[in-house]
């Protein structure tokens, strides 16, 4: 893991506070030009934020723009992918007045029974037992000031 920049570390810090604090944080506020690795990097400072500061946990990882068609919608050539925490999972009751602009994704969750690290991680993986769960994943902060998704229509 690199270190992060001081501007990296400001805008961690700055989506932590609006994470904590459940505010709205406006698209201006984050920089326009990070790369995947910047990105990346804030993300992982933010996480750590969510596990020592917060007392989350870390339960898994999320995978997005899987398919070529998803990721042309978002201006991308690879999948993403972003930390599943603890409170961003839910027991079958959600609380929407906690929250600022609500999205809400219903997944299907497979938690691995053993450590996908390399060399373990590959396709033998799915061979292997695991348990599934039916989630609905909630988001804290937004960010205001972007175009609706094409997906959204």
């Amino acid at each position: 893991m690199t270190d992060l920049s001081a501007a990296d570390e400001k805008t961690a810090e700055k989506l932590f506070q609006a994470y904590v604090h459940k505010q709205q944080i406006d698209k201006e506020q984050i920089p326009a030009s990070l790369d995947k690795q910047q990105a990346y990097g804030i993300q992982r400072a933010l996480t750590a934020k969510k596990i020592h500061t917060a007392g989350e946990e870390l339960k898994g990882y999320k995978v997005s723009l899987t398919s070529p068609e998803t990721q042309k919608l978002f201006n991308s050539t690879t999948p993403l992918y972003g930390a599943l925490m603890s409170s961003a999972l839910s027991d079958g009751i959600i609380e929407l007045a906690g929250m600022s602009s609500p999205l809400i994704e219903i997944e299907l969750i497979f938690i691995a029974q053993e450590d996908l690290s390399p060399p373990t991680a590959s396709l033998t993986f799915f061979k292997r037992p695991l348990s599934l769960l039916e989630s609905k994943c909630r988001i804290h902060v937004s960010i205001t000031g972007f175009p609706k998704s094409r997906l959204a229509k």
